[in-house]
């Protein structure tokens, strides 16, 4: 599951923090936009190194 405080806006450089959960484990993930076409919004996921 994907969880996100919030939405990414739609301008290039907006970056949101996000958890990303799995049955046994959570990490976090820095969702940042990278480019904005109309509605379209690409980006990138950079999830935190894993410690343990």
């Amino acid at each position: 599951m994907v969880t996100c405080a919030e939405h990414l806006p739609a301008r290039v450089g907006a970056t949101i923090r996000c958890q990303v959960t799995t049955d046994s484990d959570t990490i976090g993930v820095t969702v940042t936009a990278t480019a904005v076409n109309g509605t379209r919004v690409s980006y990138n996921l950079k999830a935190d190194s894993k410690v343990g």
